[in-house]
């Protein structure tokens, strides 16, 4: 009896001598060594916080359901969402009914494409069937491009597109002007509208440039004079609002005239772009000033051998 008392006496001195942690779960058993206590402790604290790091909180899931439908919608329906948002870029107006008074008299080409544009070809449709007798241009500023001959001005590539596809070019008038952006194009027109108040304007352009024509017309020409002015957008089979995503050319043509018709909503008329450096009409200013600060140079220039 002694011994087994001693023994139990002295197992109990060392669980005394070994307090165990608050935090640990093990406990020491006889034989056990101080290493292999240390090497069999848990943190029960740490290991219950990486349990919960690891759940998904209800957020995380919520979020990928979300987003899981949304691609699931995209897939789906891509077509009529692509399809809406080309159609904000596009304003196809009505025409008066046949014998009204207002009914467009006289056909305005915006600057397009002549090789593969319909809106050419709608014009010469027009001109058939509507009864319209005039078809105008408005001019540009030639750039350099079009100054060294390299390209035909536009107004000059549609008159031939015209021709060629049976428009008489009696019935083909360019209004003159030095216009840069569209914006200076629709100010140059309102004085030709007012000198021809009986006209009554068709304007043909790209169907995805069409509401950005409309908002300039609205926002630069008299209530009065835009009231007699209707945008038609004809089809163009090469981009237009139900095919745009197809190709590399319809993305890019979409990107930038949202991106211009946002510009517009928001800041209205940019910047005109700067003149075009003329060497010619440079050397003559340059003669012109020098004539001026020196006038016996003329003189003294005929006087010479």
């Amino acid at each position: 009896m002694s011994c087994h008392f001693s023994l139990a006496s002295v197992y109990s001195c060392n669980i005394e001598a070994r307090p165990i942690s608050p935090r640990s779960t093990h406990v020491p058993m006889p034989g056990d060594t101080p290493e292999a206590d240390r090497s069999m402790v848990v943190d029960t604290d740490a290991s219950s916080h990486s349990i919960r790091r690891k759940r998904p909180s209800r957020r995380v899931v919520r979020s990928a359901a979300i987003l899981i439908a949304l691609v699931a919608c995209l897939a789906c329906f891509h077509e009529p969402i692509l399809r809406g948002l080309a159609g904000i870029l596009v304003v196809d107006e009505l025409l008066p009914p046949a014998g009204s008074s207002s009914l467009p008299n006289c056909v305005l080409v915006v600057e397009g494409d002549a090789r593969a544009d319909s809106r050419y070809d709608e014009t010469a449709r027009l001109l058939h069937e509507n009864g319209i007798r005039r078809v105008v241009f408005v001019q540009f500023r030639p750039d350099l491009v079009i100054r060294s001959g390299a390209v035909l001005p536009q107004h000059v590539q549609g008159r031939r597109a015209l021709t060629s596809v049976g428009v008489p070019p009696g019935t083909i008038e360019i209004i003159p002007g030095d216009a840069r952006n569209t914006w200076e194009a629709a100010r140059q027109l309102q004085p030709w509208l007012k000198d021809h108040p009986t006209v009554r304007l068709l304007v043909l352009v790209h169907r995805l440039h069409s509401r950005h024509q409309r908002y300039v017309f609205d926002s630069v020409l008299e209530p009065s004079i835009a009231a007699r002015i209707f945008v038609h957008a004809p089809m163009d089979s090469r981009c237009h609002e139900a095919n745009w995503w197809k190709s590399r050319h319809g993305v890019k043509y979409v990107m930038f005239a949202g991106l211009e018709l946002m510009y517009a909503w928001c800041r209205g008329e940019g910047r005109p772009s700067p003149n075009v450096w003329d060497p010619d009409q440079f050397e003559q200013t340059l003669r012109e000033t020098i004539d001026g600060e020196n006038p016996n140079r003329l003189t003294s220039d005929k006087g010479s051998p």
